[in-house]
């Protein structure tokens, strides 16, 4: 009624109640509510798209599902804030959706398609980014305020490129990721991903499997300035950082609080004779 009748700062403020609302409805205990995320497509974000779905898809006896329901709220919201000339807001609004709603689709991770995670990440950043940036008008916001959105459009970027990697690797390409510190740190800091069912292998696809785990396992030492030989970095969870999220998973460990910080002293060496000691804090989105 508000959004009809142009009263836009109003009809936002009713779809914040509303997913006020929905959130402590769905923490609270009841009856067995359908998650949603198994239709075709739905591994495509629909952040910005109020009518992707209709209701009456998305509601199922009298209950909404939360997948398709919490996407419709935001576009909902998103499309009024544009409405309303602040994109920063949108950007603002959709990183925290998308690391809070990452984290909701880890719950449900074993009940959805291989990767479903990853590729919504991706998709959900880059729809956010493209939208915003049409959006956003540099010549009429303060420094700060274009500070701010361009920070908030790196953020989107550089979750969106984890997962990304992320998503590389998980599909046999990780020989092609560089090594780098940066990309270990922000790959091995990761969970492993618990789909019900892994893809299927095509049963005369032995021999390029065998050449593909050669060609991963293959190191090949680059040489640096002044001589210095440095060993490729490892991309993939160390056993270590495995325990540590096995135990940040488990009910019951660490009850007062929700991160964990583990001392970590690497086997690879930077520099000979140098072996670097660092504090990680074990906290993904």
């Amino acid at each position: 009624m508000f959004e009809m009748s142009n009263l836009h700062e109003d009809s936002l403020r009713e779809y914040d109640e509303l997913e006020l609302c929905y959130s402590e409805s769905v923490s609270s205990p009841g009856k067995h509510r359908e998650f949603g995320g198994l239709d075709t497509g739905d591994d495509q974000a629909a952040l910005l798209n109020p009518e992707a779905k209709a209701l009456t898809q998305i509601v199922q006896d009298d209950v909404f599902r939360e997948f398709e329901f919490r996407q419709y709220i935001f576009a909902c919201q998103a499309k009024l804030l544009f409405k309303l000339s602040r994109p920063i807001e949108v950007a603002a609004r959709g990183y925290a959706f998308v690391v809070g709603f990452s984290k909701t689709l880890a719950l449900h991770e074993n009940a959805l398609p291989f990767c479903f995670r990853e590729v919504w990440v991706i998709t959900a950043c880059l729809g956010l980014i493209k939208s915003t940036s049409l959006h956003y008008d540099d010549g009429s916001v303060a420094i700060d305020s274009e500070k701010e959105f361009y920070r908030l459009q790196g953020d989107l970027y550089s979750l969106c490129r984890v997962k990304f990697m992320r998503l590389a690797y998980l599909i046999g390409y990780g020989a092609e990721i560089e090594k780098s510190p940066v990309n270990s740190a922000s790959l091995s800091m990761l969970p492993w991903p618990k789909p019900a069912t892994w893809p299927s292998i095509p049963h005369d696809s032995s021999a390029e499997i065998m050449e593909k785990e050669k060609m991963v396992l293959q190191v090949n030492s680059r040489e640096k300035l002044f001589s210095i030989h440095r060993k490729p970095l490892p991309l993939e969870p160390s056993l270590l950082l495995r325990e540590a999220n096995r135990r940040r998973a488990s009910p019951g460990v660490c009850p007062s609080s929700s991160h964990q910080h583990i001392l970590l002293y690497t086997s690879d060496m930077i520099l000979p004779g140098l072996t670097v000691c660092c504090h990680l804090h074990i906290d993904e989105p």
